[in-house]
């Protein structure tokens, strides 16, 4: 005789559902589906709960036509950085940027100008917050070389575009006025810091990554992606539970030939050293004289 089914035990609990808010869609990636997401773990992640919501960019960045929005006003009331109300950018589907901000050039803590190439156009508050970053953390990161901050290099600011400019893909905060990136620096003594095949030193990389994932919410470098191997990208995008993207493999040149200047005095570099020797034995080669022929009766005669 078949028995039914028992009814569930009443003092088994059900577990609880998972929060909407928790793990990571499409939408916390910025530029990549490859970067890598990270999420506070100095608590379980039922404990964790929705930061506020960050204010409207149009709250933060609103000012009467012609006019900077009031911080970026101040910073330049300050001369700490150069900047200006740029034209109205065309309105396109998906982006936006309704007081574009134009900044030129950041003043640097030792009173110096350095500047941005080419300006850069942003969100007010982009614009601030990449300006204290080059200001506070690079310029000092700089200076530990022996130099100065004198060019910021830009590789992009504001820009209508899918991210990666891949066709279909979600508009990129870029679109928002809401990213910078860089493909590095150019020092004082003429030096120049290139993302590209890690053309920077290895503690001033760590240095850079360090402030930027703290700084900014997307932090995006050579193997990220696939997408971001000559340059940085850094971005603002309010994300739930404040989750924070910070890829960027460090990754430093080849040790570079010996200097032509570290060469001591009176002493031939490498390459003439080589060339010398060639010489010699070419000259040996043209003065020794060939042994002379074999008479051609000696040795075996062929055959049997």
């Amino acid at each position: 005789m078949a028995q039914s089914p028992r009814p569930p035990r009443a003092d088994v609990p059900i577990p609880p559902s998972r929060p909407m808010d928790l793990g990571v869609d499409d939408e916390t990636e910025e530029e990549g589906p490859a970067a890598e997401v990270g999420a506070p773990t100095s608590a379980p992640a039922t404990a964790a709960t929705p930061t506020a919501p960050a204010p409207p960019a149009q709250a933060v960045d609103a000012a009467p036509p012609g006019q900077l929005p009031a911080l970026c006003a101040a910073m330049v009331e300050e001369k700490l950085i150069v900047a200006e109300r740029a034209p109205p950018v065309p309105v396109q589907p998906g982006c936006g940027l309704p007081v574009p901000v134009r900044i030129s050039a950041v003043r640097l803590a030792d009173g110096n100008l350095a500047a941005f190439s080419p300006p850069a156009l942003m969100r007010c508050e982009t614009a601030v917050e990449v300006a204290r970053w080059m200001r506070e953390d690079i310029a000092p990161a700089i200076a530990a070389l022996g130099s100065r901050l004198e060019t910021v290099r830009v590789a992009d600011s504001y820009q209508c575009r899918p991210r990666n400019r891949r066709k279909g893909a979600r508009i990129s905060e870029h679109g928002q006025g809401n990213a910078f990136d860089t493909y590095g620096f150019v020092l004082a003594d003429s030096r120049v810091l290139s993302v590209k095949g890690g053309q920077m030193p290895a503690a001033f990389q760590n240095a850079m990554k360090a402030s930027a994932c703290t700084r900014f919410s997307t932090v995006l470098g050579p193997g990220s992606d696939g997408f971001h191997e000559d340059h940085i990208h850094v971005d603002m995008a309010v994300r739930r539970l404040d989750i924070r993207l910070c890829k960027w493999n460090i990754k430093t040149a080849a040790p570079a030939v010996v200097a032509r200047a570290e060469q001591k005095p009176g002493t031939a570099q490498p390459a003439q050293e080589e060339a010398k020797d060639d010489a010699e034995v070419m000259d040996t080669a043209e003065t020794v004289p060939l042994p002379p022929r074999r008479p051609a009766g000696l040795g075996r005669a062929g055959g049997g």
